[in-house]
Parts: structure tokens; sequence; C-alpha cells
């Protein structure tokens, strides 16, 4: 993915999903206890609740519910095949999700994504490996739905294409193998050709999608005051 579509892809979801990210901003308030108060002289101020935060014990109370359950993996043998080479085979695969569940903490961050779900419409995971360590193992990670973005869905109304937008420090980026090796050489270079230091924090824009390798390009769009940098 070139810089050009990438940049393109930011600035269609940031406006389409605006009201989304608006309406998750309201719900973030609600769940922390920032409400608003309204006096009898109609002046507003910011107050801790004054009543039973109702809203965030439902949240609450749904999600330790749902993540009750344990999801059940069962990887059904290839169609068509008589020997007992076919279950074998599916035993194997069932033990590679069971691993990826376990390495993944799955069990323990049942509970955020059902939050995720039940407070902004959606809870999104992605895999990931440790770099540091051969052989890499993919395991999943959980993706703030704050960040997450959505830009293609599939003929079953699925999320297939997602774009995962959020700020940085630059100090971060150094100790971020994909970071340290792709996005942050380039951030220095756009950086140096205008003259300019680097900013203290960057907006990280990264593409997701089920069939695409991820592409991770550290632009300085949220600071171009300082740096310059917003393409």
């Amino acid at each position: 993915m070139k810089i050009e579509e990438l940049t393109d892809l930011w600035s269609w979801a940031t406006q389409h999903h605006a009201d989304l990210k608006r309406r998750s901003r309201v719900s973030d308030l609600m769940v922390q206890g920032k409400w608003n108060v309204i006096w009898a002289d109609l002046a507003v101020a910011e107050h801790d609740p004054l009543v039973e935060n109702l809203y965030i014990e439902a949240l609450e109370d749904k999600a330790a519910a749902a993540a009750a359950i344990t999801p059940f993996i069962e990887v059904a043998p290839t169609r068509g095949t008589r020997d007992d080479r076919a279950e074998r085979d599916a035993q194997l695969r069932r033990r590679v999700f069971i691993s990826m569940m376990r390495d993944s903490l799955l069990e323990d961050k049942q509970q955020a994504f059902y939050f995720d779900w039940f407070q902004h419409g959606l809870c999104a995971v992605g895999p990931w490996c440790n770099w540091n360590k051969d052989p890499r193992y993919p395991f999943l990670v959980r993706f703030d739905p704050r960040t997450v973005y959505p830009i293609a869905f599939d003929s079953n109304d699925q999320a297939s294409q997602v774009l995962i937008i959020k700020y940085r420090r630059t100090a971060d980026l150094q100790h971020d193998p994909v970071a340290a090796e792709y996005a942050l050489p380039f951030l220095r270079q756009q950086v140096e050709a205008k003259g300019k230091k680097l900013p203290v924090a960057v907006q990280e824009v990264a593409g997701h999608g089920r069939r695409t390798v991820p592409v991770c390009v550290t632009a300085g769009a949220s600071v171009e005051s300082d740096c310059g940098v917003g393409d």
C-alpha cells in the first residue's frame, strides 16, 4: 500500500466514522463518571455522578455474564476422506487453535472483549507475534475499539479490513521492531528533508486485513505545526 493510498483511506475513515467515535467518547465519559450537572441557574459544571451509575453496572454485568461461557473449538475432518489421517489432521489443527487461544490469554480477555462490544459496538483482535523469539508463534492481540476504523466488509457484513489510528510517543517507536525498521526511518527522512526535528508524539496508521500483510506507516499529520510532515 502506497502512502498516498493510505492517506486517502485515513481521510475517508476519520470522516465516515466521526459520529461513531463521538458517541464512543460520550460513552467513555459516562463510564468514567465524568458527568455534567445543570444547576437551577442553568449553569453547567462537570461533577461526579450524584446518583448510581446504572450504565456502567449494566455494562459490567452483561460482559461478565457473556464471558462466563468458554468458547469450544471443534475442527471437523476433511470430507470425502475414509482413512484415519483426516481425523488426526483435524485434531492437530484443533490443538493449533487451542495453543493460540492459550498463548493469547483469550479466557482472561473475554470480559474485555464483550465490554468493548457492548460499549462501543465492536471488539477487534488481530494476529501478532513476538519478534524477539525464534520461531515466531502467532497469537492474538486486542485492539482498542476507539482506534479501529472499519474500511471494508465482506458479503456477511463482517469487517474484512480496518485501519488502526492511534497516537504514540516517538520514543516508543524505537522499541517496536516493525515501526523501528520501517516507519521510523521514513519519518526521520521526511522530517530531515523539511529541516525539522522529530515530534514528541505522532499519529500511527496501520492497515489490517484478512488477506493482507499489516502495513505500518507513521505520519506526523497530527503534529504538522511541529514537524511539517502532513503527507
